[in-house]
Protein backbone atom coordinates (compact mmCIF):
# COMPACT_ATOMS: atom_id res chain seq x y z
CA UNK A 1 0.00 0.00 0.00
CA UNK A 2 2.55 2.74 0.83
CA UNK A 3 4.94 1.85 -2.16
CA UNK A 4 2.58 2.52 -5.15
CA UNK A 5 1.45 5.52 -2.70
CA UNK A 6 4.81 6.64 -2.94
CA UNK A 7 5.49 5.90 -6.46
CA UNK A 8 2.36 8.31 -7.25
CA UNK A 9 3.79 10.94 -4.56
CA UNK A 10 6.75 10.31 -6.81
CA UNK A 11 4.99 11.06 -10.28
CA UNK A 12 3.08 14.10 -9.20
CA UNK A 13 6.02 15.74 -7.57
CA UNK A 14 7.89 15.40 -10.90
CA UNK A 15 4.86 17.22 -12.86
CA UNK A 16 4.96 19.56 -10.37
CA UNK A 17 8.20 20.58 -11.14
CA UNK A 18 7.89 20.26 -14.73
CA UNK A 19 4.68 22.02 -14.80
CA UNK A 20 6.36 24.77 -12.85
CA UNK A 21 9.23 25.26 -14.80
CA UNK A 22 6.80 25.56 -18.04
CA UNK A 23 4.32 27.84 -16.79
CA UNK A 24 3.18 30.21 -18.77
CA UNK A 25 0.74 32.01 -16.85
CA UNK A 26 2.37 33.76 -14.19
CA UNK A 27 1.08 36.89 -12.94
CA UNK A 28 1.86 38.64 -9.60
CA UNK A 29 0.76 42.15 -8.46
CA UNK A 30 2.88 43.52 -5.33
CA UNK A 31 0.40 46.39 -5.23
CA UNK A 32 -1.90 48.72 -6.66
CA UNK A 33 0.29 50.41 -8.96
CA UNK A 34 2.41 47.60 -10.08
CA UNK A 35 1.60 44.64 -11.74
CA UNK A 36 4.81 42.09 -13.06
CA UNK A 37 4.07 39.62 -15.70
CA UNK A 38 6.33 36.93 -16.35
CA UNK A 39 4.76 34.82 -19.52
CA UNK A 40 6.74 32.72 -22.13
CA UNK A 41 6.02 35.08 -25.32
CA UNK A 42 6.76 31.98 -27.42
CA UNK A 43 4.35 30.00 -25.63
CA UNK A 44 1.73 32.84 -26.09
CA UNK A 45 2.40 32.58 -29.79
CA UNK A 46 1.05 29.40 -29.97
CA UNK A 47 -2.24 30.00 -28.83
CA UNK A 48 -5.06 30.93 -30.94
CA UNK A 49 -6.56 34.45 -30.38
CA UNK A 50 -9.77 33.13 -28.23
CA UNK A 51 -6.99 31.17 -25.96
CA UNK A 52 -5.15 34.41 -25.67
CA UNK A 53 -8.50 36.54 -25.10
CA UNK A 54 -9.26 34.22 -22.07
CA UNK A 55 -6.15 33.89 -20.52
CA UNK A 56 -6.09 38.28 -20.61
CA UNK A 57 -9.80 38.25 -19.01
CA UNK A 58 -8.57 35.70 -15.89
CA UNK A 59 -6.02 38.14 -15.20
CA UNK A 60 -8.39 40.98 -15.34
CA UNK A 61 -10.86 39.26 -12.99
CA UNK A 62 -8.46 38.35 -10.73
CA UNK A 63 -6.56 41.64 -10.64
CA UNK A 64 -9.08 43.59 -8.49
CA UNK A 65 -9.38 40.33 -5.64
CA UNK A 66 -5.95 39.31 -5.00
CA UNK A 67 -2.65 41.31 -4.14
CA UNK A 68 -0.40 37.98 -5.23
CA UNK A 69 -1.71 35.30 -7.22
CA UNK A 70 -0.47 32.43 -9.60
CA UNK A 71 -2.52 31.03 -12.67
CA UNK A 72 -2.49 27.28 -13.52
CA UNK A 73 -4.36 24.89 -15.34
CA UNK A 74 -6.86 22.26 -14.32
CA UNK A 75 -4.03 19.58 -15.91
CA UNK A 76 -1.18 21.28 -13.63
CA UNK A 77 -0.48 20.78 -10.13
CA UNK A 78 0.22 23.20 -7.34
CA UNK A 79 3.30 22.65 -4.79
CA UNK A 80 3.31 25.24 -1.72
CA UNK A 81 3.02 25.49 2.31
CA UNK A 82 -0.68 25.01 2.35
CA UNK A 83 -1.31 24.60 6.00
CA UNK A 84 2.01 26.39 7.84
CA UNK A 85 4.37 23.37 8.20
CA UNK A 86 6.68 25.18 6.13
CA UNK A 87 6.95 21.57 4.53
CA UNK A 88 5.85 22.14 0.33
CA UNK A 89 1.77 20.27 -0.13
CA UNK A 90 0.86 18.92 -3.71
CA UNK A 91 -2.38 19.91 -4.97
CA UNK A 92 -4.31 18.56 -7.69
CA UNK A 93 -6.89 18.04 -9.71
CA UNK A 94 -8.19 14.32 -10.40
CA UNK A 95 -11.70 13.23 -11.62
CA UNK A 96 -12.97 16.68 -11.43
CA UNK A 97 -12.05 16.39 -7.55
CA UNK A 98 -9.37 18.27 -5.97
CA UNK A 99 -6.86 16.46 -4.04
CA UNK A 100 -3.80 18.15 -1.27
CA UNK A 101 -1.05 15.93 -0.38
CA UNK A 102 0.34 16.60 2.90
CA UNK A 103 4.04 17.25 2.45
CA UNK A 104 5.13 16.19 5.90
CA UNK A 105 2.81 13.15 6.61
CA UNK A 106 1.83 11.98 3.00
CA UNK A 107 -1.69 11.79 3.64
CA UNK A 108 -3.97 12.38 0.85
CA UNK A 109 -6.87 14.78 1.43
CA UNK A 110 -10.19 14.73 -0.75
CA UNK A 111 -10.78 18.48 -0.46
CA UNK A 112 -15.11 19.31 -0.15
CA UNK A 113 -15.83 17.25 2.97
CA UNK A 114 -15.83 19.96 5.27
CA UNK A 115 -19.43 21.78 6.09
CA UNK A 116 -17.97 25.09 4.94
CA UNK A 117 -18.18 23.64 1.15
CA UNK A 118 -21.87 23.14 1.58
CA UNK A 119 -24.03 21.58 -1.31
CA UNK A 120 -21.30 21.47 -3.55
CA UNK A 121 -18.80 19.43 -1.09
CA UNK A 122 -16.13 18.06 -3.20
CA UNK A 123 -17.41 18.18 -7.19
CA UNK A 124 -15.59 20.73 -8.70
CA UNK A 125 -16.48 19.85 -12.04
CA UNK A 126 -17.60 23.40 -12.97
CA UNK A 127 -14.17 24.84 -12.49
CA UNK A 128 -12.64 26.23 -15.19
CA UNK A 129 -9.29 27.69 -14.09
CA UNK A 130 -7.65 27.64 -10.36
CA UNK A 131 -4.35 29.17 -8.68
CA UNK A 132 -2.34 30.20 -5.48
CA UNK A 133 -2.60 33.05 -3.97
CA UNK A 134 -0.33 34.42 -1.26
CA UNK A 135 -2.73 37.06 0.11
CA UNK A 136 -3.06 37.17 3.85
CA UNK A 137 -6.96 38.04 3.34
CA UNK A 138 -9.43 38.00 1.23
CA UNK A 139 -13.35 38.80 0.74
CA UNK A 140 -16.22 36.17 1.67
CA UNK A 141 -19.49 36.37 0.35
CA UNK A 142 -22.22 35.78 3.02
CA UNK A 143 -24.48 33.69 2.14
CA UNK A 144 -27.67 32.84 4.87
CA UNK A 145 -30.89 31.36 3.63
CA UNK A 146 -29.74 31.00 0.23
CA UNK A 147 -29.87 34.93 -0.12
CA UNK A 148 -26.71 36.80 -0.21
CA UNK A 149 -26.56 39.33 2.91
CA UNK A 150 -23.16 40.98 2.23
CA UNK A 151 -19.41 40.53 2.36
CA UNK A 152 -16.66 40.07 4.96
CA UNK A 153 -12.82 40.09 5.08
CA UNK A 154 -11.54 36.81 5.78
CA UNK A 155 -8.04 36.02 7.15
CA UNK A 156 -5.53 33.48 5.16
CA UNK A 157 -3.12 32.20 7.67
CA UNK A 158 -1.30 30.67 4.98
CA UNK A 159 -1.01 30.62 1.10
CA UNK A 160 -4.37 29.08 -0.35
CA UNK A 161 -5.65 28.08 -3.42
CA UNK A 162 -8.54 29.55 -5.46
CA UNK A 163 -10.87 27.85 -8.15
CA UNK A 164 -12.67 29.98 -10.41
CA UNK A 165 -15.40 29.22 -13.13
CA UNK A 166 -15.47 31.86 -16.07
CA UNK A 167 -17.66 35.39 -16.04
CA UNK A 168 -19.19 33.52 -12.86
CA UNK A 169 -16.59 33.32 -9.84
CA UNK A 170 -15.69 30.73 -7.35
CA UNK A 171 -13.95 30.64 -4.01
CA UNK A 172 -10.81 30.21 -2.19
CA UNK A 173 -9.59 26.70 -0.25
CA UNK A 174 -7.73 27.58 2.67
CA UNK A 175 -6.36 25.95 5.40
CA UNK A 176 -7.42 26.69 9.10
CA UNK A 177 -7.76 25.14 12.30
CA UNK A 178 -6.31 21.93 11.33
CA UNK A 179 -8.82 21.65 8.13
CA UNK A 180 -9.49 22.83 5.04
CA UNK A 181 -12.24 25.01 4.61
CA UNK A 182 -14.15 26.88 1.56
CA UNK A 183 -14.17 30.75 1.32
CA UNK A 184 -17.27 31.35 -0.60
CA UNK A 185 -16.38 34.48 -3.79
CA UNK A 186 -19.65 34.34 -5.62
CA UNK A 187 -22.67 35.21 -6.16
Amino acid sequence: MLRPTLQILCFLTFLACNNAAQNTDKVLKKDSTTLKRNLNLKSLNKLEPFEKETISNRKKSLIDEFKTYQIYQLSDSISSDLNGDKILDLAFFSNQKLYIIDGQTKTQFLVGLDKSFGEMRSDFSWVDYWGLIEDRETYEIVIKDNEIIGSKTTKLENNSIFVRKDEVGGGVVTYKEGKFIWVHQSD
